[in-house]
Formats: C-alpha cells, sequence, structure tokens
C-alpha cells in the first residue's frame, strides 16, 4: 500500500510475469499509464518518459518479430540509461532429471514445453534394482 502511494525513499518490490511476453513485464512496470498513484499502481517507481511509452506500445503492436525485438532492445536500452529501478536478482527455473531424459527445455514462466522432452527406455536386461 505504501508502495503504491509512493510514499517511501527505497523499495525492495518483485515481479513476475505468467505469460513470457516483455509486454506483460515492461508496459505495466514502466510507462506512465502505470505510475498513477493508488490502489492500482503498477509502476511504482513513478517513472514517466513518454520516448518509452512509445516504443513499448509501438512493440505491442507488431507481429514480426525482428521489428518487435528491436523496439523492446531500444526500450530496455533506454531504462538501463536512466535507470528508474534497479533489478536486484532474477528467481531461477530448475529442474532435476534422471539419466535418460533428455530435451526438457525450461520456461521462465514456469510452464514448461514437453514437446521436445523424450526418455529413453533401458534396453531388455538392463539394470535391475538392487533387492
Amino acid at each position: 500500500a505504501l508502495t503504491q502511494a509512493g510514499d517511501y525513499d527505497m523499495a525492495l518490490v518483485e515481479a513476475s510475469v505468467e505469460g513470457g511476453d516483455p509486454h506483460l513485464f515492461l508496459y505495466p512496470l514502466s510507462t506512465t499509464e502505470g505510475a498513477t498513484k493508488g490502489p492500482h499502481a503498477l509502476n511504482v517507481s513513478f517513472y514517466r518518459n513518454p520516448r518509452l511509452d512509445d516504443l513499448l506500445i509501438r512493440a505491442s503492436q507488431l507481429a514480426f518479430r525482428p521489428e518487435r525485438q528491436h523496439l523492446y532492445s531500444r526500450a530496455q536500452a533506454l531504462m538501463a540509461e536512466e535507470l528508474p529501478w534497479l533489478p536486484v536478482y532474477v528467481r531461477l527455473r530448475w529442474a532435476v532429471v534422471r539419466p535418460g531424459v533428455s530435451g526438457l527445455r525450461l520456461h521462465p514462466t514456469g510452464l514448461h514445453q514437453l514437446d521436445t522432452l523424450s526418455v529413453d527406455q533401458p534396453a531388455a536386461g538392463g539394470s535391475k534394482a538392487n533387492p
């Protein structure tokens, strides 16, 4: 509540994205629209930059991935230059698999894609568990 009211000198805030699209993370946390004080504030740094707003809006409207990536890269460069907030850490996603499992791709959202996963079956007469 204090962060949404802007009543702080420094705050530690955790943010996560469920969809994996950069727009879902950068837009609400970094644009003028999210910088309104009150219970719906998402940009609790209250950073406002019309150039950043423009880059993020234009990027969100593009379907061509290389062009989108270029605009998001420019937006991130602008934010790195002005540093409205400082990322302190990134929560890592990890998994443990047994030998014979391959192709597991972990997704940053935790919604892992299993279409490339394969499990090698032991050969007939292969290793058996000890009694």
